[in-house]
């Protein structure tokens, strides 16, 4: 077990929720949209200025996207701000870089780099995996392949 799993788990319980108020619909776009019907969370484009992509404001339910990202990046950053609203009580919070990732970076080599995080760092690893773990669950992902799927097949 590593220091994500419960990161993990807990994104695993919302997809599972939003697959089924989605009807089983798989596909991000219906996962992302079950799971903010879920949350009672309400998506607004707006500039948010210096290169930040994204924000939850808590205390009204708003998640706050940037216009004009990829559709793909843009799912990854609704997913990222869920798994604030999910994981942590911040009033606010934002997504200010632009790699976006679906946290396949080594963050589970070793203890020495978790605990080289600071609280705000750890706080935004645990939505980057969240928003992957949501958008793609890992146990699903493993029997997609161990039942001969194809990189195509599971993406579509």
């Amino acid at each position: 077990m590593d220091s994500w799993s419960d990161v993990r788990r807990k994104a695993r319980e919302c997809h599972r929720q939003a697959l089924e108020r989605s009807g089983g619909d798989r596909r991000a776009t219906a996962i992302i949209a079950a799971a903010l019907e879920n949350d009672d969370l309400e998506k607004r484009y707006i500039d948010l200025g210096a290169g930040t992509l994204g924000s939850l404001d808590r205390l009204s339910c708003i998640v706050n996207i940037s216009p004009g990202q990829d559709p793909v990046d843009e799912r990854v950053v609704i997913g990222h701000e869920i798994g604030h609203f999910r994981l942590h009580n911040d009033p606010h919070s934002e997504v200010r870089h632009s790699s976006l990732g679906l946290g396949g970076d080594d963050v589970d080599s070793g203890a020495g780099k978790v605990e080289g995080y600071s609280p705000r760092e750890r706080k935004e690893k645990q939505a980057d995996i969240f928003a992957g773990e949501l958008l793609c669950p890992t146990d699903w992902l493993r029997g997609q392949y161990l039942s001969g799927k194809g990189v195509s097949e599971v993406a579509e």
